[in-house]
């Protein structure tokens, strides 16, 4: 026999018209800004799979965490869009959007860690006399 889940409840909240201008500039903004992002990780992908380019490793990790960045944009910004569309549901959809945004956060995040800790061990390479490592 199972049990049916806990209903949760939700309040119901409307933000003002204000309030949904506010998430409505936001949302274009944050779908603007995505697609752009995408639309250059598709161009950059698409020079390196035509060969005009010589694309090393931490060009495909860049074009891979600018295609990232803006997919998460592109779906906070269809998120809180529904915030202002809908009605009764503001709650739900901004908790969507959140969920996208801390993604794009959390990568970003752990490529500055990425980045600061291959800096320290450049640091630490030239300072021990051997120079800077070929890569560079």
């Amino acid at each position: 026999m199972t049990t049916a889940p806990p209903v949760v409840f939700i309040p119901v909240y409307e933000f003002t018209a204000k309030q949904n201008a506010i998430v409505r500039h936001l949302a274009s903004r944050m779908r603007a800004v995505g697609t752009g992002l995408i639309v250059i990780t598709a161009l950059l992908v698409l020079r390196a799979v035509l060969g005009s380019v010589e694309f090393g490793t931490l060009i495909w990790i860049g074009a891979a965490v600018l295609g990232c960045i803006g997919f998460w944009s592109v779906r906070a910004g269809i998120e809180l869009q529904r915030v202002v569309r809908t009605e009764g549901t503001d709650i739900p959809y901004l908790m969507r959007a959140l969920t996208e945004i801390r993604k794009l956060y959390d990568l970003q995040y752990w490529v500055l860690v990425a980045l600061a800790l291959l800096a320290a061990f450049t640091v630490l390479v030239a300072i021990a006399g051997r120079g800077l490592p070929a890569a560079w």
